[in-house]
């Protein structure tokens, strides 16, 4: 690398299962596109907003489990998976970046239905808004505090950006945010 720093098998250990997350939400992502893309053509706004609140409690169904069981047992699957010694270290970083990725998946169903509305500007801004947030955030967060402190970045950068950009898509489908919680937590 441009600095001579390697990446930290800590880091690739917590990104790579944190990461994980988004494989479980591709396949929901992939067969909806199409059939949100052709209710946003037909100007069905009710049943495209219907659809997009059951996708959204699909989606925090999938994810949410696997990412609280991340969090809450990173030491033990670190200690039994590896050793004490890296479940010490490496704990934190993923507890963090469970939680970062978890936010991160509930923004995928935002992203898909702004694409299938022809709005691909929307999650494009909101890309930027993102990756501007975590380096500023790492380059304050990471000297003190490593790996944990870049883990940090990315959870405080979804825990911004995520709700912003959900709450703008729930606004371009006319979805209160009452109507969006009580429908996804159902």
């Amino acid at each position: 690398s441009p600095t001579g720093r390697r990446v930290s098998p800590l880091h690739a250990v917590a990104y790579g299962l944190g990461q994980r997350l988004w494989v479980i939400v591709g396949p929901v992502t992939t067969v909806l596109f199409p059939a949100a893309a052709t209710i946003a053509a037909g100007d069905q706004r009710d049943t495209l907003a219907k659809l997009y609140v059951r996708s959204s409690k699909i989606v925090a169904a999938l994810v949410a489990l696997p990412a609280l069981a991340l969090t809450i047992l990173s030491y033990d699957i670190l200690s039994r998976w590896i050793s004490d010694e890296f479940a010490l270290s490496g704990s934190t970083p993923l507890r963090l970046l469970s939680l970062a990725f978890l936010l991160n998946c509930l923004a995928h169903i935002p992203y898909v239905f702004a694409q299938a509305m022809g709005r691909p500007q929307i999650p494009a801004r909101f890309a930027v808004l993102n990756v501007l947030s975590t380096l500023a955030l790492m380059l304050v967060l990471t000297p003190g505090w490593s790996i944990a402190g870049a883990a940090l970045s990315f959870l405080l950068t979804q825990a911004l950006v995520t709700p912003w950009f959900i709450l703008t898509i729930n606004r371009l489908l006319g979805v209160t945010a009452r109507a969006f919680l009580s429908g996804a937590c159902l």
